[in-house]
């Protein structure tokens, strides 16, 4: 089953908890794909394209950090969602 059906058959005052789950899991990957795109972008100057690939590893790192923050009031911004 995946984690949005689980999210979707959970009761409310688990919804919660499974949405904040679901911002870390997310952030995770992306602050973790962000920084690996972003080491790989440094560590090979001489390929093609080097300039794009540090930008768009820089931009899954900051999309990755703002998950995480937002994780603990992740259940404010469902629009209709009640705890």
């Amino acid at each position: 089953m995946s984690k949005m059906a689980e999210f979707d058959a959970a009761e409310p005052g688990v919804r919660s908890r499974k949405l904040e789950s679901l911002f870390l899991d997310y952030g995770r990957v992306l602050l973790l794909g962000g920084a690996v795109i972003v080491v790989y972008a440094v560590g090979n100057p001489a390929s093609d394209g080097v300039q794009v690939q540090g930008v768009l590893g820089l931009l899954l790192v900051i999309c990755g950090a703002l998950l995480l923050m937002l994780s603990p009031v992740a259940h404010k911004l469902v629009p209709g969602y009640v705890v």
